[in-house]
């Protein structure tokens, strides 16, 4: 054949071969998946391809405990607030709460707020507030706008509640703060049926409800990052051993229940955190009710027992309270500088929940955004 007629054969063969592989470009490959042909053809049908479901994150930090828990400082200055942070008074966006700030007042004793940004007036009563705002301005150095990260508070405080097993008094229409591990080491003729542990168990039914409405809301991911626990003035005159025990109780006890609900309401055997949940202990203030000038001395041996809780109990920590002043014993009579001789004040309140917010973040292992 001559050379130049197999020349030609050559450059008709490569063209048609460039041809065939460009007619076949736009094909599916062979090895192309079931899956990714059954989307191609129903896009190609027109029928609507169901997106993945959106991914809503949002860590729980609980409030518990007594009446500076329940929120019982004074709103003095608004002006003040909104300096310490504009978004206390409009709410901090991307910090949510809800819960029950139950007063053992003689009127309405539940003060239920449901699911809302976090801001002042969520106390005992709407012209009173408790840690959540100083707290929330804490949190917000990390939970956002420009994050996009979101943060809830659960509260089920009492005022005047007790962790001993007190069955008397203004609570007693709520019981006590006795969880079911301490319960079971008490003899059975002290344990009052509705009474002993009954706040211990609202709190769970609080928890449990509000975590449900979440999930109810579209959130998918709900990790339990905190507890703060404010509690200790009806006690500060008990044995300080039979504290530590029913403390020691409480955390066990509190771990356990609300990673059995998580379980319960994520149908999973992910306890989202709640087993190693940290817990932060607030003193008591050193001057609180300071109506005699032997009262300071009861106050400071319950602080010191206060700060020695972490090292008994595991992943728990202490924020001291003690150096903000409630009330004073000068020249043989009771001066008030809280709201009143047992609550902080408005700006101290502020500052304290700032603390304990900041204190939170560290122990939930969350680096704060500078």
């Amino acid at each position: 054949m001559p050379k130049k007629i197999f020349a030609l054969l050559l450059i008709l063969f490569v063209c048609s071969a460039a041809l065939f592989g460009c007619a076949n470009a736009d094909k599916p490959s062979e090895r192309e998946t079931d899956a990714q042909k059954e989307t191609t053809a129903e896009t190609q049908s027109g029928d609507p391809v169901d997106p993945e479901p959106e991914e809503k994150t949002i860590d729980i930090y609980f409030i518990t405990g007594q009446s500076n828990a329940t929120g019982n400082s004074k709103i003095t200055d608004e002006q003040a607030i909104s300096a310490f942070a504009p978004e206390a008074i409009t709410g901090f966006s991307h910090i949510l709460y809800a819960g029950n700030s139950r007063s053992n007042g003689s009127g309405t004793r539940d003060r239920v707020i449901d699911w809302q940004p976090t801001k002042i007036g969520f106390g005992a009563a709407s012209n009173t507030f408790g840690p959540e705002v100083g707290m929330a301005k804490a949190l917000s150095t990390h939970y956002n706008d420009e994050t996009g990260k979101e943060a809830g508070l659960i509260k089920y405080a009492y005022n005047g509640a007790s962790l001993l097993n007190k069955t008397t008094g203004s609570t007693n229409s709520d019981g006590n703060w006795v969880s079911p591990s301490y319960q079971a080491t008490l003899p059975a003729g002290e344990v009052v049926a509705g009474v002993t542990g009954q706040m211990y168990r609202n709190f769970l039914q609080q928890a449990e409800t509000n975590l449900s409405q979440l999930l109810d809301a579209g959130y998918t991911n709900i990790r339990i990052c905190g507890v703060y626990w404010m509690q200790g003035c009806s006690n500060k005159n008990d044995s300080l051993t039979a504290y530590e025990t029913a403390f020691t109780y409480l955390a066990q006890d509190m771990r356990a229940d609300i990673a059995a609900i998580m379980r319960k309401l994520t149908e999973t055997d992910d306890d989202c955190g709640a087993l190693d949940m940290p817990i932060i202990v607030g003193t008591i203030s050193q001057t609180q009710n300071l109506s005699s000038g032997s009262v300071e001395a009861a106050n400071i041996a319950f602080i010191n027992m206060q700060k020695g809780l972490a090292s008994k109990v595991e992943n728990c920590y202490v924020v001291d309270n003690s150096q903000y002043r409630i009330s004073g014993w000068e020249n043989n009579k009771e001066v008030v500088y809280g709201s009143d001789k047992w609550h902080w004040n408005q700006a101290d309140a502020l500052e304290i929940g700032d603390n304990v917010g900041k204190e939170l973040l560290k122990r939930a292992g969350i680096t704060a955004a500078q």
